[in-house]
């Protein structure tokens, strides 16, 4: 907590997807670098209040992440491509 991952944005370039469990808005920062240089393909969903009657789920672009606020109890989720079913 109150930190960044140990990770390099470098070591998760290749990962098709990524979950990140935030701590609140001082995080998002760091994931927005992290899916803006996952490339023009991947997909951004805020995850918040999973299970919860206030849960949402919605799908932002990258260059938003850093302009909302969040639930602390929110994951993001990086996808590349498309997402089948």
């Amino acid at each position: 907590h109150g930190r960044e991952p140990d990770a390099s944005l470098e070591a998760l370039h290749p990962e098709e997807k990524i979950a990140i469990l935030t701590e609140g808005t001082g995080s998002l920062p760091w994931v927005a670098e992290l899916a803006k240089s996952m490339g023009n393909d991947v997909r951004v969903f805020v995850c918040e209040d999973l299970t919860l009657e206030s849960e949402q789920i919605r799908e932002i672009e990258h260059s938003d992440l850093t302009r909302i606020d969040i639930s602390t109890r929110t994951i993001v989720l990086l996808i590349k491509g498309s997402i089948t079913r």
